[in-house]
Order: C-alpha cells, then sequence, then structure tokens
C-alpha cells in the first residue's frame, strides 16, 4: 500500500468520523433552543413491542426521554388477545412530578383484519387521546388541534357471528445445504368464542418435520409428527373465581404416543381482580383428571397403554411496576395412584431499572422429573443422542438467559435517522 492509499484510508477511518461526532449539530441549535420544544412534556414509554421510531414521528409534541425519574408522564402498554383473535392495548399513564395526581388507563382494542399500518395509526391516535389532558397544561396545547373524523348519524352496531371467531392457518419451511435438509409443515384450526361470562375455544392442528443429515456412513433421516383436537370451556363466576374444564385428544411420535385422551376440570382463583390483570396477577390454578395413553412402542414399564389419573396445582404471580417487570410460575403434579410419579417446574423472568442508565434481565426454567411413564423401551443409540430424534429419559431441564445494559448520554433526542438502517 503506497503513502498515498495510506492517507485516503487515515482520512476515512478517522478524519470524517470525529469530524461527524463533534460537528455542530444543525438540529439542536447552538443558541437559545426553541422555548416550546423544551418546555413540552416528558415522557418515558415502557413498551417492549412499540415502534418508537413511528411514535417519535407522529407525536412530536413531546419529549422522549430514557429514565423514569427523567419524566413527566410514564407510560406502560402492554397487549392482550381478545375475543376477534385482534389485540387489545391497555395504556396505562401514570403522571408524575407537577402531574402526579393525574392519571388514566386508555383500552385501545383492534380486530385481526386491521394492516400493520391501520392498527399502528389506530392505536397511535389512541395515545394522542390519552396524552391531551397533559399536554394541555404544556405551552404546546396552543399548536394542537383536535378533529373529529365521522360526523354522520349514528347507527346501532349487530354483531351476526354472534362473537364467534374462526381461523385457519398454514406453515411451511424448506431448508437445504450440502449435508443437510429439512422440511416441515403446519395447520391449524381454530373456533373462539368470548364473553365477559365465559370464554370457549376449540382447536386442532398438525405438525411434521423430516430432517436428513449426511456423514460418511450416508443420510440419517429423522421425522417428527405430532396432531391434537382439544377444546377448552371457562366459565367466569365473579372477579376472582373461575371455573372449566379441557379436554384434549392427540398424538406425538417424539413422545411415543401413537394417541391420547385427557378430561381435566380445573377451578382458578386469582387474588387480585381479574381487571388488574395487565398490571398484577396471583391466579391459582388446579386441575384433576384422567389421561389415557396408546404407545407406538413398548415402554421403559412394559406396557403398551396405560390409564392415569393425576392432579395439578400452578401458582402464577405477575407484576408490572415503573422499576420493571417480574412473571414467576410454579407448577406441580403427580399421579393420584403412584405419588412417586411426579413433576415440579419453576419459570421466573425478572427485568429491573437498578438506577438510572442501568438495567438487568434474568430469566429461567428447571424442572424435577419422575413422570415420564411414556418413554420407549430400548437401547438408546448415539443418533438418538445426537440428533434428538425422540424424548429421552432425564430426571432433569434446566435453562437460564440473563442481560445487562447501560446507556448514558443526551437525556431528550428526538430525532428520527432511518439511514443504513438502525
Amino acid at each position: 500500500m503506497n503513502f498515498f492509499s495510506k492517507l485516503l484510508l487515515f482520512i476515512y477511518c478517522f478524519i470524517m468520523p470525529a469530524n461527524a461526532l463533534f460537528a455542530i449539530d444543525p438540529d439542536v441549535p447552538c443558541t437559545k433552543p426553541d422555548s416550546l420544544q423544551k418546555d413540552a412534556l416528558r415522557v418515558f414509554i415502557d413498551c417492549s413491542f412499540c415502534q418508537f421510531g413511528y411514535l417519535m414521528e407522529n407525536i412530536p409534541f413531546v419529549n422522549y426521554v430514557r429514565e423514569v425519574a427523567e419524566a413527566d408522564v410514564y407510560i406502560n402498554i402492554s397487549s392482550q388477545k381478545n375475543g376477534t383473535g385482534g389485540p387489545t392495548y391497555t395504556i396505562f399513564i401514570n403522571g408524575q412530578k407537577r402531574f402526579s395526581n393525574m392519571s388514566d388507563t386508555l383500552i385501545c382494542q383492534q380486530t385481526p383484519y386491521l394492516t400493520n399500518d391501520e392498527s399502528r395509526i389506530d392505536f397511535v391516535n389512541t395515545l394522542k387521546i390519552g396524552l391531551m389532558r397533559y399536554v394541555a397544561k404544556t405551552p404546546l396545547v396552543k399548536s394542537v388541534f383536535i378533529d373529529y373524523a365521522f360526523k354522520g348519524q349514528k347507527s346501532n352496531v349487530q354483531d351476526k357471528w354472534k362473537s364467534w371467531v374462526f381461523s385457519v392457518s398454514a406453515n411451511g419451511s424448506l431448508h437445504n445445504e450440502a449435508t443437510y435438509k429439512s422440511q416441515s409443515l403446519s395447520t391449524a384450526i381454530n373456533a373462539n368464542k368470548t364473553t365477559r361470562d365465559y370464554k370457549f375455544r376449540l382447536w386442532a392442528s398438525t405438525y411434521s418435520n423430516n430432517s436428513k443429515y449426511k456423514a460418511d456412513s450416508g443420510y440419517t433421516s429423522v421425522t417428527n409428527r405430532s396432531f391434537e383436537i382439544g377444546n377448552r370451556y371457562v366459565k367466569s363466576l365473579n372477579d376472582h373465581w373461575s371455573v372449566g374444564e379441557i379436554v384434549n385428544y392427540s398424538s406425538n411420535t417424539y413422545y411415543n404416543i401413537k394417541t391420547a385422551y385427557s378430561v381435566f376440570p380445573a377451578i382458578e382463583y386469582d387474588y387480585f381482580p381479574y381487571s388488574d390483570y395487565n398490571r398484577r396477577q396471583l391466579r391459582l390454578l388446579y386441575k384433576v383428571g384422567y389421561v389415557h395413553h396408546n404407545y407406538i412402542d413398548t415402554t421403559i414399564y412394559n406396557k403398551i397403554e396405560s390409564d392415569i389419573y393425576m392432579h395439578s396445582l400452578a401458582a402464577t404471580f405477575q407484576m408490572i411496576e415503573k422499576w420493571g417487570s417480574a412473571t414467576t410460575s410454579l407448577t406441580t403434579s403427580n399421579y393420584l395412584t403412584d405419588f412417586e410419579k411426579n413433576n415440579l417446574s419453576l419459570w421466573a423472568s425478572v427485568g429491573v431499572r437498578v438506577f438510572k442508565g442501568l438495567s438487568v434481565y434474568l430469566s429461567g426454567s428447571s424442572s424435577l422429573i419422575h413422570d415420564q411413564v411414556y418413554l420407549a423401551k430400548g437401547i438408546v443409540t448415539s443418533n438418538d443422542v445426537i440428533l434428538r430424534q425422540r424424548q429421552l429419559q432425564t430426571q432433569y431441564v434446566y435453562a437460564m438467559n440473563f442481560g445487562i445494559s447501560y446507556t448514558f448520554g443526551s437525556m431528550i433526542n428526538n430525532i428520527i435517522n432511518p439511514r443504513f438502517g438502525d
């Protein structure tokens, strides 16, 4: 590389980036900042699925901050599937500092028939409406105009489907390499009806996967198939209690299940009102029932079929607050005819803002397993272990994820620049 090539490389790698870093940003005046935007409402939005670039572009009359403590308004947004199959967004707005005596909750219900663009337009419009009474106490209120899109005559809405929602889906995948091939196909049919008094779901699904691995001895093929038909009915008793039943018929080659059917009556209690589900839950779900298995191969207990009576208890806790969120679920089950056949599972996820700019995340799951009555009898080969062709015997399973992040710098930056992607 000659001298001029080295000089050009030095300019591109060091001089130009340094100039960009220390140059005066034309979007940030070096003299007096715009008085209106300086006094704009400061908001912190806690949302795991929001398109923040779209929010900043379409709600420009606020300042977006990185820390809860810096905000005038803390906004928490959650999503739950509604009876139509579409999302219901719950927007909690909590005032801070001079707005500490103000709070609001807004609901944005959508059908599954909206496009992504229609959905986000409707969502942003709901959020704008929720922000108005806070913006009204800032100087920017004089620059905000309100319009009403529909000025026609009101009419009553009739639901010809009587709250029933149906869906049909099919998904496939194909992946080929020189030493590996994989094809999969899944289908599903769902029928749902959700009211305040009860909800009913009927579903059917199939799945098949075929993978081939090439080694010196040739191809090794792994095929797994499953199908499931089931229904779930839940009756609301009051704001804390529910009862229901779950019926299921299935097959799964991975678990050595030729056919299986089960019936489980269930009862659930929520310590908090069900209406608080987006902020906090403490639910106890008890199920007791019967399961019949027909196996593909003889099991390690020398059985080709079995009748099982069992029960389970699941405790689930969830909380979403300004400091972060926490969710944990503990489930225990055992056979009524043999208490040594049991299972204990724990799942937990915690995300916490430790202090300004520092956040930590931790999630994990673990299970103590003593109820694998379905395991096929026979020698476990190296292919079984390496390729995971079938479920193998184990007395435990555990997994963990963790992360930490620290962000510092400018507290307010409302500028959007989509060049080169993120």
